[in-house]
Parts: C-alpha cells; structure tokens; sequence
C-alpha cells in the first residue's frame, strides 16, 4: 500500500489501527481496529459524523470494544479444544466429570447464539 497518498490524518488513523490490532494479538488488521482508531483519534470527524446520524459515538466505541474482547476470548478458547485435561464441574445439582475441551467447545457455541438459519 502507497501511504504517500494518505492525508496526515489518515496516516494517524492507520498506525493506530494497526497498533489496536497488535495490541489485541491480531496479525491483521479488521475493521473493528480501523473504527476504534477512527474513534479515538484525535481531531477525526468520525464521532461527529456518527452523532449527524444519530448514533451515540460512546456506545459505538464500547462495542467495538466488547467485539475485540469477545474475539480474545474466542481465540483462548479455541486453543483450550485440545485440552484432554478433566475436571470436576457442578451441574444440574451433581458433580460430572468433564474435559477442559468439551468445556470449552460447549462455551465456543455460546458465541455462535443464535445459530445461522
């Protein structure tokens, strides 16, 4: 990518996603990194525009937030599905003996609610 063409702003814009993406232990910059940078940088028209249409920037930018969290748990959770570790867990009034992978694959699923028709 050409950032010779970028305004100054923009550049900013950028170098901040790109650091929201590495700080999440992202290799790839998405477009939740690029909405954060555009919310939090400094003199970027993007709260006002949001706020044009009728959107609270606030609550875009704690979203955004939640997605990248969401994202991190995911990504915990999903290195947890070869786990064969067992542990006891308390359900339905008995303790079971379960997998730290099916635990987590039970979790991973919560995520996917409700499923895709």
């Amino acid at each position: 990518m050409n950032t010779d063409i970028l305004t100054t702003k923009s550049k900013e814009v950028l170098a901040a996603a790109i650091t929201a993406a590495t700080r999440a232990g992202h290799a790839i910059v998405e477009p939740v990194h690029l909405l954060i940078a555009l919310l939090g940088t400094e003199g970027s028209t993007t709260p006002g525009l949001l706020r044009a249409v009728g959107a609270d920037p606030v609550l875009v930018s704690n979203t955004a937030a939640g997605i990248l969290k969401a994202a991190g748990v995911k990504t915990k959770l999903a290195a947890l599905l070869n786990d064969s570790s067992e542990v006891l867990v308390y359900c339905a009034g008995e303790l079971q003996r379960r997998t730290v992978a099916e635990l987590a694959g039970e979790a991973l699923a919560c995520f996917d609610f409700p499923p895709a028709a």
